[in-house]
């Protein structure tokens, strides 16, 4: 496999992921009067592949909305936001602007967890994709996690 099929094929994992984390995690009422939208910074790969995702996808009855996120006050009204490795904002002020805005932040770049992203993922030494849950970053943000995610989740 290339390192370009592999990107795709991560990318498309991602996605699918993202999905499975919109359905097993609870916001607050706040949240709750629109579609479920998502957001895409740093990464055109990963929002082709989460647009690509959403049209066959629906969240408690709603449509899932992918839009491209070039600064945080384009994200104010989303549910959840991908962050890419190729994002070159300031990761602690999307973190704060995520915990203050009850956005659900996940990210592939590496050491977020430590400094508050709520989802980060991670390939093991095998070469599988697996994810962290920060669930202090959850309850800053008041995301409550379904049992199902946090099992399915990593833990040290």
């Amino acid at each position: 496999m290339t390192f370009f099929t592999f990107a795709i094929w991560q990318h498309v994992v991602y996605a699918q992921y993202l999905y499975y984390f919109a359905k097993h995690i609870t916001f607050p009422q706040n949240k709750d009067n629109h579609n479920y939208r998502i957001g895409v910074m740093g990464s055109s790969d990963m929002l082709r592949e989460t647009r690509h995702m959403s049209l066959s996808k629906v969240v408690n009855g709603r449509t899932i909305d992918v839009r491209p996120v070039k600064d945080m006050s384009e994200a104010a009204d989303m549910h959840l936001l991908f962050v890419g490795r190729d994002n070159k904002a300031d990761l602690s002020a999307i973190i704060n602007y995520c915990k203050v805005h009850n956005i659900l932040l996940v990210t592939e770049m590496p050491h977020t967890f430590e400094k508050g992203a709520t989802i980060q993922f991670f390939e093991d030494d095998s070469g599988n994709i697996k994810f962290k849950i920060n669930t202090s970053t959850c309850g800053e943000s008041h995301l409550r996690v379904h049992k199902t995610l946090l099992g399915m989740a990593y833990h040290d």
